[in-house]
């Protein structure tokens, strides 16, 4: 029995130093977990801070962008608008044109119109002249020298027109 008692008490031993060395680890276990949770909560509160910090300094540069982003905006809305009102220049620019050029057509026209009436009263005035000319007789002619030029240089004339 003694051999089962001794047994029993080193079974006992060793049931202990298990139980010892298990709660050993467990506090070890429990100290590096521990010593895991505060590095983790330390390096989580710094990066936290960071995190803030780094927000911070993009909200900053956000803001800009925005403002600059809200005046290139302005800006492009300003030139097309100045597009919009430079497009209604030319317009009017070409209407006065082609305006200006449908009247120097017009004028041209009246002026060819009236030159060639003119030509036209010319040759009349100059074929009823020829006619009372003609209706003079020689004897009056010969007696006078003005009318027997006038004669010589109507007889056969007759105006032209330029370009005709």
């Amino acid at each position: 029995m003694s051999d089962a008692l001794a047994a029993a008490s080193m079974i006992s031993g060793q049931l202990s130093y298990y139980r010892m060395m298990d709660g050993l680890r467990a506090a070890c276990a429990r100290r590096n977990y521990e010593n895991e949770l505060t590095y983790l909560q330390a390096r989580n509160d710094w990066l936290t801070r960071n995190l803030m910090r780094v927000c911070e300094e993009y909200g900053k540069l956000v803001d800009a962008a925005n403002g600059r982003e809200a005046e290139y905006r302005r800006h492009i809305a300003d030139l097309e608008q100045e597009n919009v009102n430079l497009k209604g220049d030319v317009a009017q620019a070409e209407a006065k044109s082609k305006e200006r050029d449908v009247r120097a057509v017009q004028e041209a026209d009246q002026k060819r119109d009236k030159y060639n009436r003119l030509v036209e009263d010319h040759n009349d005035v100059l074929r009823r002249y020829k006619t009372l000319l003609m209706s003079v007789s020689p004897e009056m002619l010969a007696g006078n020298p003005r009318l027997l030029v006038d004669y010589e240089v109507v007889r056969d004339s007759e105006f032209k027109p330029e370009g005709a």
